[in-house]
């Protein structure tokens, strides 16, 4: 039934039978978990480095997106570009979804909308201001379109454990780049918009269309909170968009420890914490940054580290000598890790 109205943006249909559907020509065929990323060298940077095998395209007259293949353990996920604009990312999670995609983090880039933001800032879009088209044919309409909620959660989770710092906030999403006026720009601020950008509303839209966890990850480019614009070298932040398609890997999987080698970086060696029995310097530890070495009983987690009371039990230190098909703690995490290196 279409809920008519004066303005054809606010005319909703209710009925979910749609002449064309993905499914009529698309197959099942790729892994349930899914990175959709807007930063090509960076992606292609990250193909090239892990050899990864092309297992499918989002075709389009204008070009030919491919969907790329990575393994990690024994678990799978297909990492691919979206195509640009609220309509393209409504078709990018329409057609991952009818080829098998069933869970995505999306990380992009977005404007500034305050002062404060720095560039490379880390902020979670927990809603978005629908100032757009393609999410009203998902949704009725509203104001705003939500997130979701769990995978909101299991974002802000996953990045606290990672020590990565972020911000939460509402996103402005706009059709028109070159229709950022000041005024517009004060109206967003002041309903509480923190950043802009073209996509983060049809996702939400989608997702919740299709009941589908997904969450995005942006991260601060340019400034537009002033009179004038300030580019800032926003789409040359190379270390930042490539750690943050690393994070959206990491989060999709559930494994904060997939790039371990890479984020050695970000804690300060501190020897006196000493060596854990899982063979981990503790201060690299992501499970208990602050600790200060089961060695030395200092461990925050010290009556409950399932890893030392076994390696204990049985007399080995460090515990990944154990030869025992082990799946306890964060060891399970290193031999995988180790074995896949």
């Amino acid at each position: 039934m279409v809920l008519k109205n004066k303005y054809p943006i606010c005319e909703f249909d209710t009925g979910k039978n749609p002449i064309i559907q993905a499914t009529n020509f698309l197959a099942k065929s790729l892994p349930e978990k899914c990175v959709v990323t807007f930063f090509r060298k960076e992606l292609e940077q990250f193909v090239s480095e892990n050899n990864l095998p092309v297992i499918g395209y989002l075709n389009s007259e204008v070009l030919d997106i491919p969907i790329y293949e990575y393994g990690y353990g024994t678990d799978k996920l297909c990492i691919t570009m979206a195509f640009c604009g609220a309509p393209g990312a409504a078709v990018t999670i329409e057609e991952l979804h009818a080829m098998g995609c069933e869970k995505f983090i999306i990380c992009g880039g977005a404007g500034a909308l305050t002062k404060d933001s720095k560039v490379g800032e880390i902020i979670i879009p927990v809603s978005a201001v629908r100032d757009e088209g393609t999410s009203y044919h998902y949704l009725e309409p509203s104001r705003e379109v939500e997130c979701h909620r769990e995978t909101i959660k299991t974002v802000v989770s996953c990045l606290e454990q990672m020590g990565i710092p972020f911000t939460t906030g509402k996103t402005w999403t706009s059709d028109a780049i070159y229709r950022e006026t000041p005024d517009m720009v004060e109206l967003r601020r002041n309903e509480g918009c923190i950043t802009v950008e073209m996509e983060a509303a049809a996702f939400f839209a989608v997702s919740q269309y299709y009941n589908i966890p997904l969450a995005q990850l942006l991260y601060a480019g340019d400034d537009v909170s002033g009179e004038e614009w300030d580019s800032r070298n926003w789409n040359t932040q190379k270390n930042i968009r490539y750690d943050l398609i690393i994070s959206a890997i990491e989060i999709v999987t559930g494994d904060v420890l997939i790039s371990f080698n890479r984020k050695l970086w970000r804690y300060p060696m501190k020897r006196e914490s000493g060596i854990a029995r899982c063979g981990l310097a503790c201060c690299l530890c992501i499970e208990t940054v602050d600790g200060n070495g089961c060695g030395s009983n200092g461990c925050p987690d010290n009556d409950s580290w399932e890893n030392k009371k076994c390696s204990i039990a049985k007399e080995l230190t460090p515990c990944y000598k154990c030869e025992e098909n082990c799946r306890k703690g964060l060891l399970n995490k290193i031999k995988r890790m180790m074995q896949s290196s």
